[in-house]
């Protein structure tokens, strides 16, 4: 509230003079409100004065700039006028008005081109060419833009448009330390200077009105406006109005209030925190010395370039979020809320920061600026300025007469070397300063590194002695008395000094210990930080050839290298590439230390269903032999069954014979052999065993929950020398071997061997022997291999000595296929999805049935031995071997490998010679008969992180969870399988089971053919899948859509949809595609050309979209028929289409909504967006346009599940993330060209929308966080097969995984959730 005017305290002025200051005052009112008229009018209306009215104004326009040129205020942009958001200036689009000033208001604006955000300062007058104001302006610009230094804002563009002066700045995230010391100010309780509100209580009488109004449009120092004439009524209660605050460089950080805003709201703004937290206690006092140092050095690099700044004071300090220092405003700009500014050409500057020399207009250089950082420095520790005064002529008479308060005597906190500092550059004289803004700089850079500072504390005679010269009147008396005074007082001082200078070099001496100390510190930590480095480096490299091993507990000791490295405090670059190599690990089984079991010597071994029951064929002394039972949970034998009494007499009475096999001897495999006994004699038949008691006369089959026996088989010739157990307990083959004389009369023999097939489910089936058409061999050598299928449907067998593979079907007996090996076959394997393993000449040959046989190779794996014995486990994702030693004695190791990966798992040690092997049901659990003594077991542990899918017979082509995590894989031979790779569910560790076989393919439409698969494999016949809402399987392949019940059972009736049919020139071969909405209410059918879009819970069924190219409309109703009518009109040729629609879908994308489609053309292939419009028929598409060029030769799209973000990968590999509505170009993820990884091949979204997954057919997976599309993040890497031809990802609803499909035939599903979790249990979390 201001004081009341006191009339008589002023001797009353001349009329001219009193009406002068309040036609000035009025003026500036009506200015700060936004309605001053033009300069002519408002003279106008004071008649005899109106010539002083308008010289007034004249030169108040070089200063507050209010006048506007030739039209006056109403005719430039200055305060209370601005440009509306969205015009453009040149190349800038105008976004908000910033703040404002005497020359002109700051915007932000973007540049159009370079899309950079900017802070564009316009002239607020659309000043003659020739005036000063726009001189001034553009020198401003060109001053700025000349400069180039890290704490300098700089000019990116200066120039002229339409009588417009411009220039464009970097903008500046922070605020003016001036917002800094206010908030200190408020925050710690110190005044600091006079408020615009307490220097309004200075009354003022009417004969001081000119000089305080030209003080207040000149020197922004408080001063209070006459009221208005009284009324009747209540006297008004508000304060005066706060004035409107604005400078070019509080605009440059978007802090001023625009016009218009609330005073009230803009003061509060203005002493809102600032975004920089000072910090507290004593680093304040080195946080400030560093503020300085830097301004100093970006001062000094301006007077390097001849250029003095002139107007140093906090508000043209600007300190951003990071706490960096940026110079700014060297035009001068004001700022209302500033107390004072640049008056005129003569005297520039802020009176309470400038210099001696400019209050007197003297010759000013580079030291004017250390005078004004000094008095920036001095408030900033004080957080009160050095002088302050109610008008700039009371300010500049302290300036030159008065010395500032020693900062200690306001703060004793302060450390004497800053105050030093900063009582020097605030000496009167130039002389007695720095010289250089870099001396300043470097006499603050020695404070801060503890050192001794070259400014030294002036005398009290020196400042005597100051004080006289600068007050020559002093009598000769008063000076004599002086100087008598000041001997006795130096004296004292001199004794005082000396003293104190003692303490000074002491504490000198420990600033310079304490600068050692943190020398030596500081070396101390860089050396800590390289050896950390380095031992990061050496745990990383230690654990990668860790993970090329193929030791069992490789996954744990590579995890805990890992985790050891992440303890040491990576940086971010260095944590994601561990991050990485730990995704490695997290993927790899782990193996329980190995539980060995007293069995004595084994022939065969079998493990029951659950894993907990073994069988063995052991010895039990003096040649006899027995079925023998162990319980692996409390590692219990359990009852046996003798078998002696099931042999024939005379094999118990001749004791072990070329079939039998002694103890210790070497023994065959799954179809292996070697010298001495041969074959299985033990098998699992389901739910019962089988086992050939010693001599081969017959077969029992025993129930393996009892041990009693419930069938005998005897043998159809001879003897049996293996048997072999179909999976499902339906059959089981038994190899039968007959010796009979080379010649009658000859002392050789020759055995023949033949297969024989028992149905064991009737007991009255006459078993069915195999034509093998071997001949007869000597009695040393090998029988022949053989293998069932997982299905128990065939069989293969190898005769020893032979490279060919037989195929049997196991129902009939008839041979159905034959495979070529590379050399002679020495054991057999058949596991899930059709893989066939052949042992041969130290390799081992993978072959997959479901393929043609030219397709049926699939890779070679090379072995560290012999192979005597390959079993795949029940599951088919490991294959086991068994190996000769070089002795030709069984080896005491187990080799596994990955089946769907064909990568080395781990080679396990035995403690004795392994005769066989056995897996349980679920194959987590692997057991080795030991040839001597014992029985080794293992438990297997399968990746948290990851589960994989075997069994699939084509390559994966599409994928679909549902909302239970069901997930739906169809392959390119247009099999749907279905795979729930959830570990929590009863269906765990099953493999795929098939929903919906394809058919052979077929011509689909007159004189059209499949199309060829790529490299000319045959055709594709390829089928998309997707769930609703409601569960249900929907199938789009070659004959149209298909819908299959939630249960998905075999007795299930699924529904066949009819889609519109087409005429023959809207027909195309191409595969189906098929896209559901994020909600799963609406699905999109891509075939050939033709787009259709089903609302799945509504009425009818799929609707043709009418393509933006062919509308249904008046040109299919011209007489001659749709297709010739539509060729005329569109020109194109005969018998064929117009060039604009000859491209196929090979991809699509639906909006939430179902109001957009997003299409990937082929042939050539772009990218389009449909807007679709409902029609009676179906929809109606229209093209949109594109805001920016859309990817070239694009391969891959996904859509964010709300429909915002589109990613399209491109032929080149990059990714680029589009705004799906405006259809604007946002972000980009390169890849490397010398990484391969990082061609993108495939994307999909998460369903939250902020992570996408980026596949590459090399394999790996890479997530990417989108939280800011502009800049993307990659996150973590997940490794994996190669994917060709086509790879395929999908999210589960709940986002927690990810399938990934590709390679041979190979869906993997990834737990991200786990992955996170076991992450952040190794220190490397995301």
């Amino acid at each position: 509230m201001g004081q009341p005017v006191d009339e008589t305290s002023d001797v009353a002025p001349p009329d001219d003079d009193e009406r002068l200051g309040e036609a000035i005052e009025d003026y500036l009112g009506l200015a700060e409100r936004g309605e001053a008229p033009p300069a002519e009018e408002f003279a106008a209306r004071y008649g005899d004065i109106e010539a002083d009215v308008r010289a007034a104004l004249e030169g108040l326009e070089l200063v507050h700039g209010l006048v506007g040129g030739a039209s006056g205020s109403s005719g430039g942009v200055g305060p209370g006028r601005n440009l509306e958001s969205g015009r453009r200036i040149a190349g800038y689009r105008i976004v908000r008005e910033l703040g404002r000033g005497g020359m002109g208001t700051v915007y932000e604006a973007v540049h159009v081109g370079l899309d950079r955000p900017v802070a564009l300062k316009v002239l607020g007058t659309l000043a003659a060419p020739d005036s000063s104001a726009r001189r001034r302006f553009l020198n401003e610009a060109r001053v700025a833009a000349n400069l180039h230094h890290t704490h300098i804002v700089p000019v990116f563009d200066v120039g002229q448009v339409g009588g417009l002066c411009y220039y464009a700045m970097q903008r500046i995230q922070g605020s003016g330390l001036d917002r800094v010391v206010r908030w200190l100010r408020d925050e710690r309780g110190v005044g600091g200077g006079r408020s615009s509100t307490d220097s309004a209580g200075r009354g003022g009488t009417s004969s001081s009105k000119w000089p305080r109004a030209w003080a207040r449009a000149s020197s922004h120092l408080p001063w209070r406006r006459t009221p208005p004439r009284p009324v009747a009524g209540p006297p008004s209660t508000e304060a005066d109005d706060l004035t409107p605050a604005w400078s070019g460089s509080r605009a440059l950080l978007g802090l001023s209030r625009p016009a218009g805003a609330s005073p009230r709201l803009a003061a509060r703004a203005e002493d809102a925190e600032p975004p920089f937290d000072p910090p507290r206690g004593s680093s304040y006092h080195r946080w400030a010395a560093r503020v300085g140092m830097q301004a100093a050095e970006a001062l000094a690099h301006a007077h390097q370039h001849g250029v003095i700044h002139r107007d140093v004071k906090p508000s043209n300090l600007l300190i951003d979020s990071e706490g960096s220092i940026w110079v700014a405003d060297f035009g001068l700009a004001r700022r209302l809320a500033d107390p004072g500014l640049t008056h005129h050409d003569g005297m520039l500057g802020t009176p309470r920061y400038m210099s001696p020399e400019q209050g007197r207009t003297g010759v000013i250089d580079g030291r004017t600026d250390v005078y004004s950082l000094g008095a920036t420095l001095y408030e900033l520790l004080t957080l009160r300025p050095p002088f302050d005064g109610s008008s700039a002529a009371e300010l500049l008479d302290q300036i030159a007469g008065r010395e500032p308060v020693a900062p200690r005597s306001i703060d004793p906190r302060i450390p004497r070397d800053l105050e030093t500092i900063v009582l020097k550059s605030l000496a009167k004289r130039p002389s007695d300063r720095y010289a250089t803004a870099s001396e300043q700089a470097a006499d603050l850079e020695r404070f801060l590194n503890r050192e001794p500072v070259k400014a030294r504390r002036i005398s009290p005679v020196g400042r005597a002695w100051r004080v006289m010269r600068r007050h020559p009147g002093i009598s000769s008396v008063t000076a004599a008395a002086s100087v008598i005074i000041l001997a006795v007082a130096g004296f004292a001082y001199h004794r005082v000094a000396s003293e104190r200078d003692a303490k000074d070099a002491a504490l000198q001496l420990k600033a310079a210990a304490l600068v050692r100390a943190d020398e030596a510190l500081a070396r101390t930590e860089e050396a800590v930080r390289e050896s950390q480095s380095a031992r990061r480096m050496e745990l990383w490299r230690h654990a990668e050839l860790v993970r090329r091993t193929d030791t069992p507990d490789r996954r744990a000791a590579g995890l805990g290298l890992l985790k050891k490295a992440a303890e040491l405090g990576p940086d971010a670059e260095t944590k994601a590439r561990l991050r990485d190599e730990a995704a490695e690990f997290l993927v790899l089984r782990e193996f329980e230390p190995r539980v060995e079991l007293p069995t004595g010597p084994t022939r065969d071994v079998v493990l029951g269903p659950s894993g907990a029951r073994l069988a063995a064929l052991t010895s039990s002394g003096f040649g006899g032999e027995e079925l023998a039972s162990w319980d692996l949970t409390c590692r219990r034998r359990g009852d046996s069954l003798a078998l002696a009494r099931y042999a024939r007499a005379e094999d118990r009475d001749e004791g072990p014979g070329p079939g039998g096999g002694g103890r210790g001897g070497p023994q065959g495999g799954r179809g292996g052999r070697g010298p001495g006994g041969w074959g299985d004699r033990l098998a699992s038949c389901g739910g019962s065993l089988a086992v050939v008691p010693y001599g081969g006369g017959a077969i029992l089959l025993v129930d393996a929950s009892t041990g009693v026996p419930v069938r005998e088989l005897k043998p159809t010739a001879g003897r049996v020398v293996s048997i072999f157990g179909d999976p499902t307990g339906k059959r089981l083959a038994a190899l039968e071997g007959a010796s009979e004389r080379a010649e009658p009369e000859g002392p050789g023999r020759r055995e023949t061997f033949r297969v024989v097939l028992w149905d064991l489910e009737r007991a009255d089936a006459v078993p069915r022997p195999l034509d093998l058409a071997a001949e007869a061999r000597p009695p040393w050598s090998p029988p022949p291999a053989v293998a069932f299928a997982p299905d128990g449907r065939s069989l293969a067998v190898a005769v020893a000595g032979e490279t060919t593979i037989r195929m049997f079907n196991a129902e009939d007996g008839g041979e159905s296929r034959s495979i070529e090996a590379p050399a002679d076959v020495r054991a057999l394997a058949m596991g899930a999805g059709g893989l066939l393993a052949a042992a041969s000449q130290g390799t081992i040959q993978v072959w997959n049935l479901a393929r043609p046989d030219a397709q049926a190779f699939v890779t070679s794996l090379p072995t560290q031995g012999f192979v005597s014995r390959l079993q795949f486990d029940p599951t088919g994702t490991l294959l086991a071997a068994t190996f000769w030693a070089a002795n030709m004695q069984p080896a005491p190791k187990v080799e596994l490998w990955d089946a769907a990966t064909f990568k080395p798992v781990a080679v396990l040690a035995a403690a004795d010679p392994v005769s066989d092997v056995a897996f349980s049901a679920d194959g987590r659990t692997l057991v080795a008969g030991g040839a001597n003594l014992s029985t080794t077991t293992w438990r297997i542990r399968e990746p948290r992180a990851r589960a994989t899918a075997v069994g699939l017979e084509g390559k994966p082509f599409s994928a679909s969870f549902r909302e239970d995590g069901l997930l739906a894989v169809a392959d390119l031979d247009g099999d749907v399988w279905a795979w729930n790779p959830d570990p929590t569910t009863p269906t765990a560790g099953r493999p795929p089971f098939r929903v919906v076989a394809g058919e052979a393919a077929v011509p689909v439409g007159p004189d059209r053919k499949d199309e060829a698969r790529p490299g000319g494999r045959g055709p594709f016949r390829p089928s998309a899948a997707a769930f609703t809402r409601a569960g249900d399987l929907v199938i789009h392949d070659a004959d149209g859509l298909e819908v299959h019940p939630a249960s998905l059972a075999a007795d299930a009736k699924a529904t066949r949809v009819q889609l519109p049919s087409l005429p023959p020139w809207l027909q195309s071969p191409a595969w189906p595609v098929l896209a559901r909405s994020a909600d799963g209410r609406t699905m999109a059918l891509g075939r050939g050309r033709s787009v259709y879009l089903w609302d799945v819970e509504g009425p009818g069924g799929p609707k043709l979209v009418a393509s933006p190219v062919d509308h249904r409309g008046p040109a299919w109703r011209d007489g001659q028929g749709p297709g010739e009518g539509r060729r005329r009109r569109r020109g194109g040729p005969d018998g064929g289409l117009p060039p604009d629609f000859a491209q196929r879908v090979k991809a699509l994308q639906v909006a939430p909504d179902a109001d957009r489609l997003y299409l990937l053309m082929i042939d050539p292939p772009s990218i389009q967006s449909w807007k679709l419009a409902g029609t009676a028929e179906g929809a109606r598409a229209e093209v949109e346009a594109w805001a920016d060029d859309p990817p070239e030769n694009p391969t891959a799209i996904a859509l964010s599940p709300d429909g915002s973000l589109l990613a399209i990968a491109d032929r080149s590999g990059a990714v680029t993330l589009v705004d799906a509505v405006r259809l604007a170009a946002l972000g980009r993820i390169e890849p490397r060209a010398d990484d391969p990884e990082t061609l993108a091949s495939a994307v999909a979204f998460a369903p939250d929308g902020r992570r996408l997954a980026v596949g590459s057919q090399p394999g790996p997976v890479r997530l990417w966080d989108l939280s800011d599309p502009s800049s993307p993040r990659a996150s973590i890497r997940l490794p994996g097969p190669a994917a060709l031809p086509f790879l395929v990802l999908a999210f589960s609803p709940d986002g927690r995984r990810l399938a990934v499909g590709g390679g041979d035939s190979i869906v993997e599903s990834w737990d991200l959730a786990a992955l996170d979790e076991e992450l952040r249990s190794l220190g490397l979390g995301d």
